[in-house]
């Protein structure tokens, strides 16, 4: 409640059981915005299709341009990673009722693992 009215806004790899969709879906409700994060486009959709909280997703080393995942859902790449702006002036990810899922591309001393992660799980 103490965010209602402002910007905050945080992400969750904790999966979506029952117990943790009721937390998720009341803080975004309450005006806290959590964000349901997803390693692979289909868990992407899987995640969306809960329609309890916005999806983000992380996407491949270097990815540039809007996709879309297996069932049509279109996915746009992080403002800031392609240097558009930054997160202060963003805001993407605090809007709750959005209807995108947010991409961020692989980057960092962990990025080949991220990406081994979104491709083997693209596969299967």
């Amino acid at each position: 409640m103490a965010n209602r009215g402002r910007r905050g806004f945080t992400y969750t790899h904790y999966r979506p059981t029952q117990a943790n969709q009721a937390a998720i879906r009341n803080a975004n409700e309450l005006g806290f915005t959590v964000n349901l994060s997803a390693q692979t486009l289909a868990q992407a959709d899987a995640h969306a299709a809960l329609g309890i909280a916005p999806v983000v997703v992380v996407l491949p080393v270097g990815t540039t341009k809007p996709t879309r995942t297996p069932e049509g859902r279109m996915v746009v790449v992080c403002p800031a990673s392609v240097g558009n702006t930054d997160c202060l002036n963003c805001g993407i990810c605090q809007q709750r009722d959005r209807a995108a899922i947010v991409g961020f591309p692989a980057h960092g001393a962990g990025a080949r693992r991220v990406q081994a992660i979104f491709f083997a799980g693209e596969l299967s």
